[in-house]
């Protein structure tokens, strides 16, 4: 890996950086709602094409953010 110092920060030139998300992160990425295989992230859908299983979808997943924090405190 080539890193160039910019500043105090470094920057990764001409290659990938892998990483593997945990915790809420890992339960959005396995969503598949971003990224992914997801022809059209329901992030960048209208808003008037949404529907009702949506909003149970992002309150589901609300809830389960909320108590993962609140179990894992660090």
């Amino acid at each position: 890996m080539v890193q160039k110092k910019v500043g105090s920060n470094f920057q990764i030139k001409d290659r990938t950086g892998l990483f593997e998300p945990r915790g809420a992160w890992k339960n959005l990425l396995d969503s598949g709602i971003i990224g992914g295989n997801t022809f059209v992230s329901r992030l960048r859908r209208d808003l008037i094409a949404a529907s009702n299983s949506d909003f149970q979808f992002w309150r589901c997943f609300l809830i389960d953010v909320r108590t993962f924090f609140e179990q894992n405190p660090e």
